[in-house]
């Protein structure tokens, strides 16, 4: 599945720990973005990395006890990096909360 519509469907269910919506009407959303090296982590900070890495195939289960979180996050980064109807709405994102997270915005489809 391609990216917006993973992030589109995991929204509207709720099934991903760390992705949610900040603002439906607006199309804006956070992705929790705890750094790994932070004492009080746990594996709910990586779902979302671990999720996206799943569905495109890039995760396999003997990675289940170790995963590379750093890895899957700069993946997942990317890809919303190369979309072109998703933005980062930096004047939200809050990278110094004790929950660091980013909020990006759909943007209106072409067409």
């Amino acid at each position: 599945m391609l990216l917006r519509p993973w992030l589109e469907l995991h929204l509207e269910t709720g099934d991903v720990p760390g992705l949610e919506w900040v603002d439906r009407s607006r199309s804006m959303f956070r992705i929790l973005w705890k750094h790994r090296s932070k004492g009080n982590w746990t594996s709910l900070h990586g779902a979302v990395f671990v999720e996206w890495a799943k569905n495109t195939g890039r995760y396999s289960d003997n990675m289940d006890s170790r995963p590379n979180y750093a890895h899957l996050k700069t993946r997942l980064r990317c890809a919303i990096n190369k979309a072109p109807d998703i933005e980062e709405v930096e004047s939200l994102t809050n990278m110094r909360a004790y929950e660091p997270f980013k909020v990006y915005k759909f943007l209106p489809k072409p067409g």
